[in-house]
């Protein structure tokens, strides 16, 4: 029996503008999708969506075992909170598959995999913090040529919050496709104004400028959602990034926006405990940790 795990994904930086050739900053976070693949004929327990299918086809025709796929952590019983579950399972799965090849290759697979999955939309962001952990610069120059960096950001606290809204990204980036202007003057502007902030936030040297950095990617965010008619910083966001201010701290959605999970960014331990009593009472502040391992067999059968 082999067992693989993969961890989940909070976007810190660069959503939208990553899809442009942009840098963004990604953490992998300590919930993992757990893939077990027992002996004997090939037989799935169960495929949501076509993912298994999609891994599949890029694995081979010699693979063979009993797969089951556990993503329960990244749930709430019906509520999905958008931690990157699809790209944790098919990064666990192809480690389970494929137990020995070098992480650089199964990095390359699981793009594939997962792209194809997604019917070629996303950035494969969530793919690269499921197979490399911990925080990472991740920018995609083409289908199959990433620029992946390990960074640290040191000096900043940060809090994940939970909007208590679930939302399907690739239903919300269609959304959002739907209603775009082709050359769009006002886009461009947008998403090079979120692609500055993600680069300033990896090349500044001090907190105040990180975050800052931050406000401004809240500031770009909102105004792609009024300019698409989407709710990309919901009331929920909103919200989340008031009680944040009231503390010294700024907060922006992580990942396409409209619900799923806030991430909040402030100078100190102490005033994000402060920041975690008030939001709550409102909210569920999730007890993640950032930068977690990545991809592992934790069982292979010897």
């Amino acid at each position: 029996m082999i067992t693989a795990t993969a961890p989940g994904k909070l976007v810190l930086m660069g959503e939208y503008a990553v899809l442009h050739g942009y840098p963004a900053v990604v953490a992998a976070v300590d919930v993992r999708a757990v893939c077990t693949r027992e002996q004997g004929a090939l037989k799935i327990e169960r495929d949501e969506g076509g993912l298994v299918a999609a891994c599949l086809a890029i694995a081979g025709d010699d693979v063979d075992g009993r797969i089951v796929l556990d993503t329960s952590a990244f749930r709430s019983g019906k509520d999905k909170y958008g931690l990157g579950s699809s790209a944790a399972a098919c990064v666990g799965l192809l480690r389970a598959l494929k137990p020995h090849i070098p992480l650089d290759e199964l990095h390359a697979l699981a793009q594939r995999a997962h792209r194809n999955f997604q019917k070629g939309k996303g950035s494969g962001v969530d793919v690269c913090a499921s197979v490399y952990g911990g925080i990472q610069r991740y920018a995609r120059r083409a289908d199959d040529v990433f620029d992946v960096r390990a960074v640290h950001l040191a000096g900043l606290t940060t809090v994940v919050v939970w909007t208590g809204v679930s939302v399907d990204t690739r239903s919300f980036l269609d959304e959002i496709n739907d209603q775009r202007k082709p050359g769009s003057a006002f886009m461009r502007t947008l998403v090079e104004k979120l692609g500055r902030a993600s680069e300033a936030f990896l090349t500044s040297r001090g907190v105040p400028e990180r975050l800052s950095a931050v406000q401004s990617a809240f500031s770009a965010l909102s105004g792609l959602g009024e300019w698409s008619g989407c709710d990309i910083v919901s009331a929920e966001h909103r919200a989340i990034a008031g009680i944040a201010a009231r503390f010294g701290g700024v907060a922006k959605p992580s990942g396409a926006g409209g619900g799923d999970v806030a991430v909040c960014f402030f100078s100190s331990p102490r005033r994000a405990e402060q920041a975690i009593e008030a939001l709550g009472v409102d909210f569920a502040v999730l007890p993640l940790t950032l930068g977690a391992a990545g991809v592992d067999v934790i069982g292979d059968g010897a």
